[in-house]
């Protein structure tokens, strides 16, 4: 099953992208949800030409259709209550673990979801400097634990081209890792320039040890020379795949996660309105 969830993974960038977008507007956030076992399903339901059109071969293909999610769920069943809660479990949904009997609707009230929100900070023209600063905030929650975890990442990009500073202390990235037992911890995770810094990425681990990444959140800070009256900014999250690191492209105000991978939506907010 270990092999299984790490072929499996990859694909989860398809499905897995929560997209914000928040533009110069303090009363303006932006929320996206994605459900683990939607996303798995979608994949199921796609015949083999279509998966093979995302860069998989039949050996993986064959293993996708057989992953069996009711299965991992009920082996997390055993888990004593504890345990789960700590895992992110809901009191309710222990209890939908412990009498467990496999329905859809089950399997979709106890998949881990990924939640993602961002918001304007700042947007502001210094005329000492003559440049404009336009600063997001960001932030992601797991649900509870899910069933395949790997390294994920929170790739960014804006427009018009601005540029980030290196070093700043004004752009950072905090992940929070939870045990099972319910002891946790916080660390900073490198956000990275890409595409000759017109945009960034931050990859980090799922898992350290028995330590799982329940939440993360930071901030996004980019400048420009010269007053600018609106800008824009893109953020999503990626889940992806135990034994390979995530790869991100950009092309204008758009983020692709690997090949053949596809976003399901995009919130897309400006402002002025």
């Amino acid at each position: 099953m270990k092999r299984l969830i790490t072929l499996l993974c990859s694909l989860l960038l398809f499905t897995f992208t929560c997209t914000g977008i928040s533009f110069a507007q303090t009363d303006k956030s932006n929320e996206v949800k994605s459900n683990e076992y939607l996303t798995l399903k979608k994949l199921k339901s796609m015949n083999e030409n279509e998966l093979i059109s995302q860069g998989l071969n039949k050996d993986k293909i064959n293993q996708i259709k057989s992953l069996d999610y009711a299965e991992e769920l009920r082996k997390r069943a055993k888990l004593d209550s504890q345990t789960l809660k700590n895992m992110g479990y809901t009191d309710s949904q222990i209890n939908t673990l412990k009498n467990f009997k496999g329905t859809e609707s089950e399997i979709i009230a106890l998949s881990a979801t990924c939640t993602l929100k961002a918001a304007l900070n700042n947007f502001s023209y210094n005329s000492t400097t003559d440049k404009t600063n336009f600063r997001v905030y960001f932030e992601w929650a797991w649900s509870s634990v899910p069933i395949i975890t790997g390294t994920d990442i929170v790739a960014l990009t804006w427009s018009p081209e601005m540029y980030m500073t290196i070093p700043d202390t004004q752009t950072s990235h905090k992940v929070t890792y939870v045990h099972p037992i319910g002891t946790s911890y916080s660390k900073n995770v490198t956000v990275n320039p890409e595409n000759a810094g017109t945009a960034a990425s931050s990859k980090f681990s799922m898992t350290e040890g028995a330590y799982w990444a329940k939440n993360g959140s930071g901030y996004m800070r980019v400048t420009k020379q010269g007053k600018l009256s609106e800008a824009a900014m893109l953020i999503s999250y990626g889940h992806s795949q135990v034994t390979l690191t995530p790869s991100v492209s950009f092309s204008g105000l758009s983020i692709s996660f690997g090949s053949g991978v596809n976003k399901e939506s995009t919130s897309y907010l400006h402002a002025p309105e």
